[in-house]
């Protein structure tokens, strides 16, 4: 059979199988609390609505089935519930009959995790079980062979996203939503139109399958009449947040996309592939702060393609090299999740470097292309003067140099300067000469105030957040007082000092590259900015002051964030990469 997996079925995507921190069975209390509440509910319809004596129980056994029952232990809840509510009625109705066996069969799709499943069977079940693979839109099982259907926290998936939604043309093209929340009616109407069609073929289904007089209990996602379905909601407000952080992905992977050309441009006419030294026709190429992907991975196929583009416009087809990425971060990076994720059909082969890019890494004359985005605006340290409170720089209840006196500011230029210096000193000594360099970073205009950054705000929005904390005995006073991010966003002045300090790389091109993403999350979803923040600060903020506060300071940050977008102009705010592509003389 084939599939399209542009449909969207959710035949292709069940819930997350194993026992693992992400898993369906570790993070599925909501619904297990539905089918708490149900329970009684359940009870009576037995009681009152279940007619033991018109059923014919062939081979004297009760089928009861659930539908999308996923790994458990909520199925396992669900079904005793009905088992032990039918062997109650059985007792109080028809005391001179005997119970019959019961015979459970457990369906969810066919990639459903049923190991997982079987594992964790209750060692004392009162009954047999069989797992039916399948959708539940369609026909599972023979004609009048179920007694009882039981369905909970499933129906609400359709078999497909209406086709509409993934039509440029139409009315319901829902361009950069992943829901109807929030969105227009036509939006509303294409799931509502698909929903019907789904439940008319669940319950012709159903019909055939279950016996007459069999009963069937369906919890499912539910709205009172009238109610439109948006971020006020508690659903509808994470499938708000899940739409914005996936437009975030998309937008924070724009300044790799940005530089892309540029960065053609700069291999095409300064990369001199004749004079490169090729160890055992190897390329070496490396992205310094690569993260866990995927935009690490788009940024080194770019390259990569580049450098293959640029082979074949000199006919040299014949001798285009394999390709050895090597991805560099701190030891503490999450290399396994980098792993799991590499591109199956890569042409190349990869190797994982964990390290400070402040210091050296690779062997002498070793590499001939080095990338890094998003990652060296990272200081090594929090400027020692920032932390010393008889210092004109001690920088007392703030977290950045944002609005800060020019002391601190200085402080911070000066541990760029030195921590660059190192960086540009390490990558002379391990590039081959000829070789490149594509370095993306955060970059402000000479001359224009930090505080009109996106960026800047949210940092004074951080220090402030803490400072509530602080005031409320959550955290102390001191424990701000010792905090910076060691964060600098540098001009283009800066740099070439730097470079022509170094004296080692010649400047091949220098760009400043506009990035909306702050400020577009400032005016249309500020908990899309706060969550940028918190993926890029969480960690240092935990180690500093216990991995307990983070949710607290979000929570504050978001609300100081909401009051200040209403007061921005726009006009006033722009943030910027700083793109900077050296040569090694």
């Amino acid at each position: 059979m084939s599939h399209n997996r542009s449909s969207m079925s959710p035949e292709f995507y069940t819930m997350n199988g194993g026992d693992g921190p992400y898993s369906y069975s570790n993070n599925s209390r909501a619904q297990r609390l539905f089918i708490e509440i149900s329970k009684p509910i359940i009870d009576e319809a037995i009681m009152n609505d279940l007619d033991l004596r018109s059923f014919s129980l062939s081979s004297n056994p009760f089928s009861i089935v659930d539908l999308g029952c996923s790994t458990g232990p909520n199925t396992f809840m669900a079904v005793q519930n009905i088992v032990d509510s039918i062997k109650q009625k059985y007792k109080s109705h028809i005391p001179d009959c005997t119970i019959p066996e019961f015979m459970i069969y457990f369906n969810d799709h066919s990639s459903n995790d049923f190991n997982t499943l079987f594992a964790s069977l209750p060692p004392n079940r009162q009954y047999f079980v069989a797992a039916v693979p399948g959708s539940f839109h369609g026909r599972l099982f023979p004609e009048s062979s179920v007694h009882f259907f039981h369905s909970s926290n499933a129906i609400h998936w359709l078999s497909k996203a209406p086709e509409e939604l993934l039509d440029r043309k139409s009315l319901a093209w829902n361009k950069g939503r992943v829901h109807y929340t929030n969105a227009a009616k036509e939006f509303c109407d294409a799931y509502a139109t698909q929903f019907g069609k789904d439940m008319e073929k669940f319950l012709d289904a159903r019909g055939k399958e279950i016996v007459v007089g069999g009963l069937m209990v369906l919890t499912v996602s539910g709205i009172p009449n009238g109610m439109r379905l948006s971020h006020q909601n508690p659903i509808g407000l994470l499938y708000h947040i899940l739409g914005a952080s996936l437009m975030g992905l998309v937008k924070k992977r724009a300044s790799i996309e940005a530089a892309k050309d540029i960065i053609d441009e700069a291999i095409s006419k300064e990369l001199d592939l004749t004079k490169l030294s090729l160890t055992s026709n190897a390329f070496s190429i490396v992205d310094l702060g690569c993260s866990t992907g995927p935009n690490t991975f788009i940024a080194v196929q770019n390259i990569l393609d580049s450098i293959k583009q640029k082979y074949q416009s000199l006919s040299l087809d014949s001798e285009i090299p394999e390709f050895l990425v090597y991805f560099n971060d701190l030891t503490s990076n999450d290399f396994n999740t980098l792993f799991a994720s590499l591109p199956p059909n890569g042409q190349y082969f990869a190797a994982a470097v964990p390290g400070s890019f402040h210091g050296r890494l690779f062997p002498e004359s070793s590499i001939h292309f080095f990338h890094s985005s998003s990652a060296l605006h990272w200081l090594s340290k929090v400027p020692d003067e920032c932390l010393d409170k008889n210092s004109p720089a001690w920088n007392k209840g703030r977290v950045h140099y944002t609005n800060a006196g020019s002391e601190v500011y200085d402080a911070y230029a000066a541990q760029f300067a030195e921590d660059m210096g190192m960086f540009l000193e390490a990558r002379a000594k391990e590039i081959v000469f000829g070789g490149m360099m594509a370095l993306i970073l955060s970059g402000i205009e000479s001359g224009m105030c930090h505080s009109k950054q996106p960026v800047g705000l949210l940092y004074d929005l951080l220090g402030a957040s803490l400072m509530d904390l602080a005031e409320k005995g959550v955290i102390s006073e001191e424990e701000v007082d010792s905090f910076n991010l060691p964060l600098h966003t540098a001009t283009p002045e800066e740099m070439r000092e730097i470079v022509e300090g170094n004296g080692s790389f010649s400047l091949v091109r220098m760009e400043m590259m506009e990035s909306k993403l702050m400020m577009d999350a400032f005016l249309t979803n500020v908990l899309l900015a706060t969550m940028i923040l918190r993926s890029n600060t969480e960690d240092i903020i935990s180690k500093h002051f216990g991995s307990g506060v983070m949710d607290e300071v979000c929570q504050r940050l978001s609300a100081k964030a909401l009051d200040i977008a209403k007061k921005l102009n726009p006009e006033e705010y722009q943030g910027y990469h700083l793109l900077v592509i050296l040569k090694r003389n």
